[in-house]
């Protein structure tokens, strides 16, 4: 098991959940924990249509997405997410804390902070390799990487930055198709 993601734009608003919501193929289902409704960005809860495009990518297992994370994390704020969970309104509208600050399970981000983390993305593209190497390199946090990245550390750490680097244009590819009218969902 793991994380899947699915990003379309133009999304319209169907009606409310219902049971066979799911078994449409064309539907999608937007959830929010209450925790993070503001990143529904107005939108309802409820089956939504979508009048443009999509895509869906594997974000990996859970325990592997958690730790794309925390490396994206430490990038962002030299620091492990439970820090920024923990501390939520110092961070709040910094780079990339609406997807650190996110339920790893299930979910959905709107167009307007869609439009915000592609933002994102796109500012760190010239300095993410240094950057990533100063992460993967540092020994306070190289336990971590190891114990959690067991299936990847083995490789070299090049096969782990392509790795991380690879999910990072997944996941700006998703915003940036979310910003038009549509929303990223975690499921």
């Amino acid at each position: 098991m793991g994380l899947d993601i699915t990003a379309i734009s133009k999304a319209r608003f169907r009606h409310k959940h219902n049971d066979t919501c799911g078994e449409k193929s064309d539907h999608h289902r937007v959830f929010s924990y209450p925790d993070h409704i503001a990143r529904l960005d107005g939108m309802k809860i409820g089956c939504y249509m979508s009048n443009g495009c999509r895509m869906d990518f594997d974000a990996d297992c859970y325990s592997a997405y958690g730790n794309w994370r925390m490396i994206l994390s430490f990038i962002a704020f030299g620091v492990a997410p439970n820090v920024i969970w923990e501390n939520y309104t110092e961070y709040a509208g910094k780079p990339f804390v609406e997807l650190i600050n996110m339920a790893d399970n299930r979910g959905t981000i709107g167009p307007m902070t869609s439009r915000k983390l592609a933002s994102d993305f796109e500012a760190l593209r010239d300095s993410v390799e240094r950057k990533l190497r100063e992460v993967i390199e540092r020994p306070d946090i190289t336990y971590q990487f190891e114990n959690g990245m067991a299936d990847l550390w083995y490789h070299k750490r090049e096969d782990l930055m392509q790795w991380w680097l690879t999910r990072c244009d997944q996941w700006h590819e998703a915003f940036v198709l979310a910003s038009d009218d549509g929303f990223v969902i975690f499921h």
